[in-house]
């Protein structure tokens, strides 16, 4: 019963010490309030229209064209045989690692870009 009388009280002041702190809170603000005085929104300027200048001829940038794509390079090569290509020679010719070519010609089998003629032969579509 003590114990329960001690917590109590523990509470109690606890709860004094924040009302005074929540009111003292008060106070503070609404000393803010009174010192701040509303000013009115001032209307923005507008952009001042910049005087007209001579147009100047820019110099002609030649753009790079973009490397090929691992499919584009192997459809050319498939595209220029009409008998069909073997994996072989296509590793050869673009310089693949087996596992980049198998894949690409299996994603390019998928589209429809190119068919099997056999095992490791292909044509285009």
């Amino acid at each position: 019963m003590k114990q329960i009388k001690r917590n109590l009280n523990t509470v109690a002041k606890g709860m004094k010490a924040l009302t005074k702190k929540v009111e003292k809170l008060q106070g503070q603000l609404a000393k803010m309030e009174k010192g701040q005085v509303k000013r009115k929104a001032k209307p923005k300027a507008k952009p001042k229209a910049k005087p007209r200048t001579k147009a100047v001829k820019r110099a002609v940038v030649v753009r790079r064209r973009a490397k090929a794509t691992a499919p584009q390079i192997l459809l050319e090569l498939i595209q220029s045989n009409d008998k069909g290509v073997d994996t072989k020679m296509l590793r050869e010719k673009t310089g693949f690692d087996p596992k980049k070519l198998q894949v690409t010609l299996f994603r390019m089998k998928k589209q429809g870009k190119i068919k099997s003629l056999g095992k490791g032969l292909y044509t285009k579509a």
